[in-house]
């Protein structure tokens, strides 16, 4: 898919063996090997696999893995997935299950939804951010 890499970047599988589904909220056990498993809630399947974004592109990313957009990149779109790293642009919402990192160039144009957020100094948000710490069963 044009402006997308797909793969393991900036994370170890085996390190984690939960996931929560982009969709419900649900945390789900995988295994290693996994690429993709059904969530048991909402009956969606929960792609696995990290994005990252290489160009400019108009869609929604939703992964219960990582995203992580370039520099010189801009999703015109929403995004979910665990852990969501901004160095570039994003003009839409963006909800995250574990993490939200935005460097000193990323420029946001929309919500910010997540438990943990790491803003350096220069990054620029034009929107609603909220915090929230992650839910325990």
């Amino acid at each position: 898919m044009l402006g997308l890499r797909f793969g393991q970047f900036g994370r170890s599988r085996k390190t984690r063996n939960t996931v929560a589904c982009p969709y419900c909220g649900k945390e789900l056990r995988i295994v290693p090997e996994a690429v993709s498993i059904p969530c048991n809630r909402c009956s969606r399947r929960v792609d696995l696999e990290d994005l990252e974004v290489v160009e400019n592109i108009s869609r929604d990313l939703m992964t219960g893995a990582s995203v992580h957009i370039r520099k010189d990149s801009t999703v015109t779109g929403n995004v979910h997935a665990a852990q969501i790293t901004v160095l570039g642009t994003v003009k839409g919402n963006i909800h995250a299950s574990r993490v939200v990192r935005l460097s000193h160039t990323a420029r946001v144009f929309g919500d910010i939804r997540t438990p943990r957020l790491e803003l350096e100094e220069g990054a620029r948000v034009v929107g609603r951010m909220t915090v929230t710490p992650l839910k325990t069963d």
